[in-house]
């Protein structure tokens, strides 16, 4: 018989010990095939933003797998719930007029949003309009176009060199108010912006380490594409639907956009969904365009996905998610910088919502902490010196205390392991 490690192709799986198995989940914890119990700091894939395990969400996919199968939101095909979910998410992310395309992933979402910015641009008579700004560090997804503009350099190891669309901006550094802004400022006075669609940004930047733009500077890199015909795409994959402690961090920084995306909170790791959300003056361009974006899927608002998406739309409110991240996150903080103030090494602490993370020293000492981290029963992930946690919004003071006293030990565990400098 085939083992189980050499039967899957697991992303970032190193080596042997660090192949798990779940067998169950419920609530913030999971539990492995020999019965151990984990608490999920990581809620699946940075997804599972109700947890594992939830009786409303299951009736509503019983319900729906006994009726519609599969129309895809296609060629003019639609479904009930489909066109609820899009009008119910515009609700949701205080979106009133904006159109709403459905994928299944991030990356795809990211797809459609680069297909909509060119499409816009070509029926606007400015065809050249093609080079996408991105930041340094930051990651739009897997796919072919979305790694294209993807920053991180770990992503593109062992792939043909991307379109060259891409102009690089350096990484939010939260501490300086002015740096991506001074950056583009510079890159459009050197080169203009008449080449220039879109930027695309990750207010909090996940796999760099859960890095938060500074305000001002977000607020002032917005302001100047807007002064330059540059469309902003928001790229909310991960803190759309409530995961800072905002319906959306747009809604925190008090930024506008053209498009936004968001993936994770939506299926909750439940169903794999995806939308790419269309202001108005973007869409109405696109409706009277001659010949049509043909841009889809065959899974583009599957319906068992749209009902699932509606049922987590009503699950996060009735389980107050939204401030309840918002809440645990001044917990996480007060625990943390107790837990790290007894140990004696120097470590950052970032918390946005529950976009937490713990910078160390050395990318391979942060490897450690997730191994010490998990022998111990939490899950988290190292990347490059950072070992980032992004808990359920469900997830109850008791269990982040007892989160970040689980992170603590693994902190004291690795330095107890790592040799006197």
């Amino acid at each position: 018989m085939t083992s189980t490690a050499a039967a899957l192709l697991s992303y970032t799986y190193e080596s042997a010990e660090d192949f798990r198995v779940y067998s169950s989940g419920q609530g913030v914890y999971l539990y492995t095939r020999y019965g151990n119990k984990v608490l999920d700091g990581l809620s699946g894939s940075m997804n599972a933003n109700l947890g594992h395990g939830n009786a409303a969400i299951a009736a509503a996919m019983h319900t729906q797998a006994l009726s519609l199968t599969s129309v895809p939101s296609v060629a003019g095909d639609v479904t009930d719930d489909c066109v609820a979910l899009a009008e119910e998410l515009g609700c949701f992310l205080g979106l009133h007029d904006a159109t709403v395309s459905f994928t299944s992933s991030g990356s795809e979402a990211t797809e459609a949003a680069l297909a909509i910015v060119w499409k816009y641009w070509s029926e606007m008579g400015r065809p050249k309009k093609t080079n996408i700004l991105s930041l340094d560090g930051s990651y739009h997804g897997c796919t072919l176009g979305a790694l294209a503009i993807t920053g991180r350099a770990d992503e593109h190891v062992d792939v043909p060199s991307a379109p060259s669309f891409r102009l690089a901006l350096p990484a939010w550094d939260p501490d300086d108010a002015s740096r991506v802004s001074t950056a583009l400022e510079s890159t459009l006075a050197r080169s203009g912006s008449e080449t220039v669609a879109a930027i695309f940004l990750e207010p909090v930047m996940g796999l760099a380490g859960m890095v938060p733009a500074a305000r001002e500077d977000i607020q002032r890199v917005v302001a100047i594409c807007r002064a330059n015909d540059i469309l902003v795409v928001l790229d909310e994959a991960l803190t759309g639907l409530g995961r800072v402690g905002h319906h959306t961090a747009a809604q925190s920084y008090g930024i506008e956009y053209d498009l936004l995306l968001v993936s994770k909170g939506l299926g909750c790791g439940f169903v794999p969904i995806a939308a790419t959300c269309v202001a108005s003056h973007i869409s109405s361009v696109l409706r009277g365009a001659s010949p049509a974006l043909r841009h889809g899927h065959t899974s583009s608002g599957n319906p068992l996905a749209a009902r699932v998406a509606l049922t987590v739309l009503d699950e996060l409110a009735a389980c107050d998610a939204i401030t309840n991240a918002r809440r645990m996150e001044g917990i996480f903080r007060e625990r943390m910088a107790a837990g790290v103030a007894e140990l004696r090494g120097r470590y950052s602490l970032r918390a946005t919502g529950l976009c937490l993370a713990v910078e160390t020293d050395h990318p391979a000492y942060a490897q450690q902490v997730r191994r010490a981290a998990f022998d111990l029963g939490l899950r988290v992930r190292g990347i490059n010196r950072n070992v980032i946690a992004c808990p359920p919004l469900v997830i109850t003071e008791q269990e982040i205390t007892e989160m970040a006293a689980l992170l603590s030990r693994a902190l004291a565990v690795a330095e107890q392991s790592r040799k006197p400098s």
